[in-house]
């Protein structure tokens, strides 16, 4: 089930959850619905893998402290990957990559690498490439990235079918 707001939109294929990002960080009322949504899955989150596309907004330090207070002891095992196109979300999780084994940073046009890192297997990859379209059907915002990364997955599909 897809929902979101202006500024980050979210859906889940098991055990894989998809966040959007829009360039602006999510507001208060922007978390309380990230939250929630946490919270509606709370069995998935031993096995849960994260993979974030952003425009350059993300979680503030308050809101990233939070994360890992709903995670508790699964926090440092979950595995994250970050895509975009931003100059500083690239500087940022290069420099929490060097820290943190569990994540890794793609840029748009490379953005399939992350599925094997997030140990997603085809038929899995298969689904989260088809939610990736249903997010952006379902747009409700600016999330330009997330359209980058549709456009590269239509390339691949029409190259592979002439």
């Amino acid at each position: 089930m897809i929902i979101g707001t202006s500024r980050v939109m979210m859906d889940f294929v098991d055990p894989c959850f998809i966040f959007v990002h829009s360039r602006e960080a999510p507001t208060a009322d922007d978390w309380m619905v990230i939250r929630e949504y946490y919270a509606s899955r709370g069995d998935k989150m031993k096995d849960a893998r994260f993979l974030a596309i952003t425009d350059g907004g993300g979680p503030s330090g308050a809101q990233r402290r939070d994360m890992r207070e709903m995670f508790g002891q699964y926090a440092p095992a979950t595995r994250t990957a970050i895509v975009s196109d931003a100059v500083i979300v690239r500087f940022i999780a290069a420099a929490l990559a060097m820290f943190a084994g569990n994540l890794a940073y793609f840029e748009s046009r490379d953005w399939e690498r992350a599925l094997p890192f997030l140990g997603i297997a085809n038929s899995m990859g298969d689904e989260v490439k088809a939610h990736l379209h249903q997010l952006r059907a379902k747009n409700t915002g600016n999330f330009t990235t997330l359209a980058r990364v549709c456009d590269h997955l239509a390339a691949e599909k029409e190259k592979k079918g002439s």
